[in-house]
Formats: C-alpha cells, structure tokens, sequence
C-alpha cells in the first residue's frame, strides 16, 4: 500500500478525532470555561500523525495579546496539545495509581506499603521446614515467596528519587531471559513478612512486570558451575520504579546502566 491509500483509510478516524475534540473545546468554553491545554492518551494517542494534526488544528500563530494591568483570558488563544511519554498506559495506571494512592500526586506520602516477593537460603530459626526447597543451581534450602517492602507507609515518593528493587537470577542454557515479577500494595500498618494462604488477602496486586533481560550484554553475566559440573549464567539487576503525575514507570538497569523500559501490566482488583 502507498502511503497516500494508508492515509486515506486513516483520515475519516483523525478528523472524527479532531472534530469530537473541537466539540469539547466548545462544549466548555460555551459553559465559560477556559481550555488550555489537550493530553492525549491511550493507543491512538501515540500516534504521531494525530498529535501533530490536532497541533496543527488548535495551535494559532496570531499575536500576543496586549499588555494589561489585570490578567486576561482569550478563549480563542492557542490550546497547547501534550503527548505523555507513557500514553499507552496512562489512564488504567492513572486509574491504578489513583484508587490505590488516593492524592499521592499531590502529597507525594504513600498511604500504602509496596513490595515485591523472593526467594532466600532457608534458616531454621526462621522458616519452617514444610517451607523449604532444594535449588539444584544454588545447591541449597531456600523458601519463597518472601516480601521485601521496597516502600514503606508514610515514605516520601519523588520523581527525582526512584525506588530500587534489586534482584538475582539465574538461567540455564537456552533459557528464556524474559521474566516476570510482581508488585504488591499492603494497607496494614504491619505488613507480612511472607507471600502466603494466611497473608494473601492483605495485599493488593498492583501490576505484573515483565523484563527482557536480552538486551543486557551477555559480559554482563556471571558464569558459574555447580558440583555436578551444570553450568548457568546469573544477572544480578536492578528495576527502577518513578512516582510521578502520570502514574507508575519501571526501567531496567545493571550496574547503574539503563538497559530500556519494563512492561508493566497494571491491575484494578
């Protein structure tokens, strides 16, 4: 196809997108409101082609208006027309955000405890035996489903001040490097200790993750070999969470490099 038949098929779907938007503009502005700004978001929202029509269909090029001694507004100024970096997600992690956090944005205090859940070498004085597993990589007893509370109730969340959650894992050959993990909310003063029956109704499940680990630079993993001779790579990394006004972005990082974005798959429930 030409790009010419490729925009006709578009074109009809822009200019209803334009022409709805315009009918909202003058919806408020017939109420006396003043509109001065559009975000767009969602799928179509990243399109490129509709954020620069939409630029092109509220932006005006007319003057300045004239000093005045009190401030002025010009329903027929320019709408700035705004494209969020995460306009894919930005209204169910919005949505996410909001229900769980309340007015995070503005007070920028967690109302809630988050954290995420992992595996540790088992200790007796600790953990029960019916908890442990033999890892045949690490050759040791480990338990799971542990939670470490990455943010705790009451802390103080900034977008200049991301949240690290640190991990370790390991592949065997020809293994997958795409993994997953869960992020969970807990509104108790307390939180549990363990990701269990008796603990799971405590916490809320606010997104899955999902992080390609190929783009790291094999260099950057650990070859290491069991006493039976296997042989498995480990990857110690780093995701990054940012609070900001847009809600919730994860990145990936090894050794402070940043190795692209993480997939988050929010939840309402």
């Amino acid at each position: 196809m030409t790009a010419e038949q490729i925009k006709d098929i578009f074109e009809p779907v822009v200019k209803e997108v334009c022409d709805l938007v315009e009918g909202q503009v003058e919806g408020l502005r017939a109420k006396g409101g003043i509109v001065s700004g559009i975000v767009l978001v969602g799928g179509f929202g990243q399109s490129d082609y509709l954020y620069r029509r939409l630029k092109a269909h509220f932006t005006t090029s007319a003057a300045p208006p004239p000093y005045s001694e009190r401030p002025t507004h010009d329903n027929n100024a320019s709408i700035e027309v705004m494209q969020p970096v995460y306009a894919w997600t930005a209204v169910v992690r919005g949505a996410v955000l909001r229900g769980l956090e309340g007015n995070v944005v503005v007070s920028r205090k967690s109302r809630m405890h988050y954290g995420t859940s992992y595996a540790t070498v088992y200790d007796e004085a600790k953990h029960s035996v019916g908890e442990r597993y033999w890892s045949p990589l690490w050759e040791r007893w480990m338990v799971s489903d542990r939670m470490q509370w990455h943010i705790a109730k009451g802390d103080s969340l900034s977008p200049s001040s991301p949240v690290a959650f640190h991990y370790t894992r390991n592949f065997r050959q020809r293994q997958s490097l795409i993994v997953t993990d869960d992020l969970f909310a807990c509104e108790a003063d307390d939180p549990p200790a363990s990701y269990n029956s008796h603990a799971r109704h405590l916490l809320t499940h606010v997104c899955t993750l999902t992080t390609d680990l190929g783009a790291v630079p094999r260099s950057m993993f650990t070859r290491l070999t069991t006493t039976r001779g296997v042989e498995f790579d480990n990857l110690d990394f780093t995701l990054e969470m940012v609070v900001d006004s847009a809600g919730l972005g994860f990145e990936l990082k090894v050794d402070g490099q940043r190795y692209g974005r993480v997939e988050a798959e929010f939840h309402q429930g």
